[in-house]
């Protein structure tokens, strides 16, 4: 079964030859045997200087051999490189039924937080949705508010609560968060 590793550096040790190297270790990790592949990942070998290590950022794929090393572990041999910007291949999971269980425990979690505490205020399930002139439309389902900047409302409570509030009584989004925290400031500052 193919395994992938991040090399985060390599070293030349041959013509045609070269070391890689994981995050943080000080010896090699794997051994890649056809220079050629470099290019796959937008490396030229014909740059890389023999003995000096070069800092990159690549997959290198590999498969555990049925040959043994001295020490009786098997050998793991390069079967391809691949960019960080493509997806993995030889290792990527679907992982859309992961996230959609996870989603039902939250759902779930948050109906017996609110069973065990009646009086709570109710949690919302989804932020407010806003509409083109930034303001909430109060229907569930729909995109994420903005500030005025155009950078995306979190969904912690607080934070929801007070940029409704803030549309109610101004009229418009406020432009950045921090703009939101001043107003919810000077209220609190005001009001005690």
């Amino acid at each position: 079964m193919a395994e992938r590793m991040l090399i985060t550096k390599l070293v030349r040790t041959e013509q045609t030859r070269a070391d890689l190297y994981a995050k943080g270790h000080q010896w090699p990790d794997l051994k890649l045997f056809d220079l050629a592949d470099l290019h796959d990942v937008g490396i030229e070998p014909n740059d890389l200087p023999i003995g000096q290590e070069v800092p990159c950022r690549f997959w290198a794929i590999y498969e555990l051999s049925e040959k043994l090393n001295k020490a009786g572990n098997p050998y793991k041999d390069v079967i391809a490189l691949e960019r960080m910007d493509e997806p993995a291949t030889a290792t990527s999971t679907d992982t859309s039924a992961l996230l959609d269980e996870l989603r039902a425990i939250r759902g779930l979690l948050e109906t017996i937080v609110k069973a065990q505490t009646p009086d709570a205020p109710a949690a919302r399930a989804t932020p407010q949705p806003v509409d083109e002139e930034g303001a909430s439309s109060g229907e569930p389902g729909g995109p994420t508010p903005s500030y005025g900047d155009g950078t995306r409302v979190s969904d912690n409570v607080h934070e929801l609560d007070a940029f409704d509030e803030y549309l109610s009584a101004e009229g418009q989004a406020p432009e950045n968060v921090t703009v939101l925290r001043q107003w919810v400031l000077t209220r609190q500052d005001s009001s005690g």
